[in-house]
């Protein structure tokens, strides 16, 4: 309709029926976004509350006019049809000419979102390398779908009819939206930060399925729960093995463990294994998979430390009760941790690589470890003969030291096992330097049965 806003008489008559500011309705809602604002962007917002105001007294002398128009035809006697009737009088066309035009434009502003991100929006939290690769797809979704400043009037009880609502022409809502007619986006101030960034519908769920739940935190998860099953498991074979021993008749227990030469340990054993395992499960919690990882390791060594030292008295005192009168019912032994070890080891290997900038270089890299981690444990991820090599001596030479300390029944510090490993680490490498994912060069099968294969290279550095 008629002449561009907002035209001298539009701003001028929207003042005087007192419409709303843009600047102190910006201020008041979004003061962030208003300083990023271009005058022309504020002025469509203003073009919109003027026109809530200015256009309703327009319409009314509009329609004033028409019926006036209509009057005078017929006092004139004028009739024609309705086709070749002129469908406006001079004043209806100059009443038309001042009423300013919205359209959805003017109600969805493109902003620069790059000027409303604070700086540490998409920064990642965690080591999880999952979480900066989706991070940055929110970058990206940000930049084709765009950030918008939403300009809505508000729906408002009608003063007439208490029961009714009708359109405010002095208030209104507005608010950021992720794209066209996105997802509002719940800022305070115009600002965008990582967390009303991920209380966006499409965002937070996002986040929850690719991250939270990712490839890389299942994982992680998984190696947390193989090494709980190793803990756990062993200590309630252990406990139910005590259990055996006070239910045996009298001598039972002390001939069969002199015979078989079986040196009984402590059920405190499992206490180091299991706290390292709680400690490994806080740091995933908190983003810390990298810490993680290196504690679920240590963890697991503990663990298959105490694993063996169990195995070595049931296999002796089982010696010495078949040559004793009243032999002892003994339990099934603990399983092998070797697998838990080794995945810990390379998870944590991952993360530490990623963290320090190594890893997922390219978009090769990337989808080799997409691939390596969709693969479950009956599929197998793998490790490269030579990072298998590197795990096996690492966890040869930590073993031994681990095993050594756990003898004397004190339980070491996370400060103290990092000191001990230090040598392991120069020899070997970093388990974050050396442990990577392949795509080639390995059988396809699990990682139980290509542990299997490489028993006699690997099982002597754990089954001393």
């Amino acid at each position: 309709m008629g002449s561009p806003y907002p035209g001298p008489r539009g701003r001028r008559l929207a003042v005087q029926l007192g419409a709303t500011d843009a600047n102190a309705l910006l201020q008041n809602t979004l003061p962030y976004l208003l300083r990023t604002l271009t005058p022309e962007q504020i002025g469509r917002v203003q073009k919109v509350l003027d026109a809530a105001v200015v256009n309703p007294v327009l319409q009314q002398q509009y329609a004033g006019a028409s019926r006036k128009y209509a009057q005078w035809e017929r006092a004139h006697g004028i009739y024609h049809s309705q086709s070749s009737r002129p469908t406006e009088s001079p004043q209806m066309r100059r009443i038309d000419d001042e009423l300013i035009a919205v359209d959805g434009s003017d109600k969805h502003i493109l902003v620069q979102h790059q000027k409303l991100l604070a700086h540490d929006a998409l920064i990642p939290q965690s080591d999880n390398p999952d979480e900066a690769a989706y991070l940055s797809k929110i970058m990206q979704s940000l930049g084709s779908q765009g950030v918008y400043l939403r300009v809505e009037p508000m729906l408002v009880r009608d003063p007439s009819d208490p029961s009714a609502r009708v359109i405010s022409q002095r208030d209104f809502n507005v608010w950021l939206s992720y794209g066209y007619d996105g997802d509002v986006i719940p800022t305070k101030d115009g600002r965008l930060t990582r967390d009303n960034l991920l209380d966006t519908k499409v965002f937070g769920a996002g986040y929850y399925t690719h991250v939270m739940n990712g490839p890389f935190s299942t994982s992680m998860h998984e190696a947390a729960e193989r090494v709980s099953q190793v803990v756990m498991g062993g200590q309630q074979v252990h406990l139910r093995q005590a259990g055996v021993r006070d239910t045996a008749a009298p001598g039972v227990v002390g001939i069969s463990d002199w015979l078989g030469d079986a040196d009984y340990p402590p059920v405190s054993m499992w206490d180091q294994p299991w706290k390292l395992y709680m400690r490994g499960r806080d740091l995933m919690n908190g983003g810390h998979y990298v810490e993680a990882g290196k504690v679920l390791t240590y963890a697991a060594i503990f663990g298959q430390i105490a694993t063996k030292r169990l195995n070595d008295y049931i296999d002796a005192t089982v010696k010495g009760a078949a040559r004793a009168v009243g032999a002892l019912s003994v339990i099934v032994k603990v399983s092998e941790t070797l697998e838990t070890v080794l995945f810990a080891w390379s998870m944590a290997g991952f993360a530490l690589r990623f963290a320090a900038g190594e890893a997922v270089a390219t978009a090769a890299d990337r989808a080799v470890f997409d691939k390596m981690l969709q693969a479950t444990s009956s599929a197998g991820d793998k490790l490269e003969l030579d990072v298998l090599d590197r795990a096996v001596g690492w966890s040869e030479d930590v073993t031994k030291v681990f095993d050594a300390t756990a003898r004397t029944g004190r339980e070491l510090s996370e400060a103290q096992l990092d000191e001990l490993c230090k040598a392991a680490d120069a020899k070997w490498g970093n388990p974050g330097r050396a442990a990577k994912y392949v795509s080639t060069g390995l059988p396809n099968k699990p990682i139980s049965d290509f542990g299997r294969e490489v028993s006699d290279g690997v099982k002597r550095y754990f089954v001393h």
